[in-house]
């Protein structure tokens, strides 16, 4: 049977079945008053209707400190208290088999370790920057929007902190300045008992006038290339955007992190999938992580960074000729520009698949998996 997301419109035609799905997982750790009214039964978009008041950083602690952790299991073993490190250079956050490592010079997530098993080779960072398509170099964005790219590279660190929250979790703050754009980014991180991670991201240019579109709203991380197997509940099966997502219907999916190239004949964006509620990313051995979206996310997931398929110019680089990388690079967006394709020559993509450059703010969890 065909599926399709209850948000598609026009509505379904009677006697098409719309998808739901139940959270696969034990615990919805996510600490909000407005969630105790959700069974296990419930669909994601039921579920989208509270967990979007969890979307705004601001609103995120109070919630957090007003709440008791929702329980969808029968009973919840009470867990110690979390371990707090500090050295001069890094904070060490330890619960449940779970080892955080902020590096304190760069605000960000140094490791994230499971059982002594590492998720991350790099430091998760902000990113906004979308390979070029062909039908973006016909309209000059690499040229037009080339300080997001930038912004992806230079951030710099204007205050770190952390705070014990009742319910035995942790507030990290994280406020970053991106002096190409120029903007601030903060990125609060709530660390639980259970080894999970809610990250809130918010994006506040200092102005709004005279800057390009972004090209993406959202986050790199870089892991092992052992983390290659997918998946996930969205779009799909191929890859899909804002603007090129109506043949992908909302539904249950697995793919390889290899096995998702397109074969498009120069190095370009590609491999994006819209409107997911979860993905998993695991490795041969079933260890990996979910992403949980509040309420959902844009993804990728290639043995390239954006950077390796971005072009100098118009038809300098095959597909063949980029190499892939030994890692897993997983981008999670709150948006990505649409690819357009009304022309090759001008015609940039319809306004509303676009970023504008404003005030943002996206969320999403963390949780490992074995």
């Amino acid at each position: 049977q065909r599926q399709m997301c209850i948000r598609d419109r026009p509505l379904i035609p009677e006697g098409f079945v719309v998808a739901s799905e139940q959270i696969p997982i034990q615990t919805l750790p996510l600490w909000a008053d407005s969630l105790k009214a959700l069974s296990l039964g419930q669909s994601f978009y039921n579920q989208s209707i509270f967990l979007k008041k969890l979307a705004s950083s601001n609103d995120a602690e109070s919630l957090l400190q007003s709440s008791n952790r929702l329980s969808i299991s029968s009973s919840q073993p009470e867990l110690p208290p979390i371990k707090i490190k500090e050295t001069e250079q890094e904070l060490i956050l330890e619960a449940k088999e779970v080892t955080v490592i902020f590096n304190r010079k760069s605000g960000l997530i140094k490791s994230y370790k499971f059982k002594g098993k590492e998720f991350f080779k790099e430091e998760p960072v902000p990113y906004f920057w979308r390979a070029p398509t062909d039908n973006d170099f016909g309209n000059r964005m690499p040229q037009r929007c080339a300080l997001w790219r930038q912004a992806s590279h230079h951030r710099q660190l204007q205050q770190f902190s952390y705070k014990l929250l009742k319910y035995n979790q942790i507030k990290i703050e994280t406020t970053l300045l991106l002096p190409d754009v120029p903007a601030q980014h903060k990125i609060i991180t709530f660390f639980n008992d259970q080894g999970e991670l809610l990250i809130n991201n918010s994006f506040t240019p200092q102005s709004e006038k005279e800057l390009p579109e972004i090209p993406r709203m959202g986050m790199k991380f870089i892991l092992p290339a052992s983390f290659s197997s997918l998946e996930w509940y969205g779009r799909g099966p191929h890859e899909n955007y804002v603007d090129r997502k109506t043949s992908a219907f909302i539904g249950r999916y697995q793919d390889n992190v290899r096995s998702m190239k397109n074969p498009y004949v120069a190095a370009q964006e590609y491999g994006n999938r819209c409107e997911n509620r979860w993905l998993t990313v695991r490795n041969e051995a079933g260890f990996g992580l979910m992403i949980i979206g509040l309420p959902d996310f844009e993804f990728s997931a290639l043995p390239y960074t954006p950077d390796d398929l971005t072009q100098k110019w118009r038809g300098e680089l095959h597909a063949y000729q980029v190499e892939p990388k030994d890692f897993t690079c997983l981008l999670i967006s709150d948006m990505v520009t649409g690819v357009g394709g009304d022309d090759s020559w001008g015609a940039r993509p319809h306004p509303q698949y676009e970023i504008p450059a404003r005030p943002y703010d996206y969320a999403f969890i963390l949780r490992p998996l074995d």
